[in-house]
């Protein structure tokens, strides 16, 4: 009899004993775990600059200093002209005194609800830039691939130099005036964007959330709208 004691208790209670010791002593562990501050592991200035990156991560950290850009370059985007004026009293008609359209690739709508807007990058340094800042207003177009001959006079030629209004015309093109602001009288589509935040600093553009507080679209379907495809196919750019 005692011998089947002795062997009960070996088999049953000092198992049990154990495994309810090992439970609590898990438990504690994970409570203090929680309850503990993490430990952080700050790295001194000096060894920084003592680490050694391959080579691969040195070019990234530098801006990609020898790599190709990125492939987001290559993307075909539409093609827009944007008309401001010096100020808005000068720009009624096509006469359009004081004011110019240029060429712009770097326009993206961003929302449709409550209000539709767009974001334009502004090149720093050009007449556009200087007009649309001052007024805080102008009219987008939607360009056509019949505008690709003018390229390099809406996007490599400085209005300050050059009667951009003329200059369309003498190239065939005629004129309109949509929202106080000469148009391309056989654009795609037009949008006058007024400004509604802060200009935001981005290296060789400025970069401005619009509202896009009128449109009118020209033309029924966008079979025929300009793309940078259609531009590179045709040498104008890289």
């Amino acid at each position: 009899c005692a011998i089947v004691r002795i062997n009960k208790i070996i088999t049953h209670w000092i198992p049990t004993l154990f495994t309810s010791a090992c439970c609590s002593h898990a438990m504690q562990v994970l409570a203090n775990t929680a309850t503990a501050k993490p430990r952080v592991h700050l790295i001194p200035k000096q060894s920084l600059r003592s680490i050694n990156l391959p080579s691969t991560c040195k070019a990234q950290v530098s801006g990609s200093a020898g790599m190709d850009p990125p492939l987001y370059t290559q993307f075909s985007v539409p093609v827009y002209s944007l008309s401001t004026a010096d100020h808005p009293e000068d720009a009624a008609s096509t006469s359009g005194q004081g004011a110019t359209l240029n060429l712009v690739t770097y326009a993206s709508p961003i929302a449709i609800k409550p209000q539709r807007r767009f974001a334009l990058g502004l090149y720093l340094g050009t007449l556009s830039h200087e007009n649309f800042k001052r007024t805080g207003r102008g009219v987008l177009q939607v360009l056509r691939q019949r505008h690709a001959p003018l390229f390099n006079l809406l996007g490599k030629t400085s209005g300050r130099t050059v009667d951009k209004l003329q200059a369309i015309r003498e190239a065939g093109f005629e004129l309109d005036s949509k929202y106080g602001l000469p148009t391309f009288k056989d654009a795609a589509c037009v949008m006058e964007l007024q400004a509604c935040s802060e200009y935001i600093p981005c290296g060789d553009h400025d970069v401005v959330i619009c509202e896009v507080k009128r449109y009118e679209n020209l033309v029924p379907d966008v079979q025929d709208v300009l793309y940078t495809a259609h531009l590179r196919a045709l040498g104008l750019m890289s």
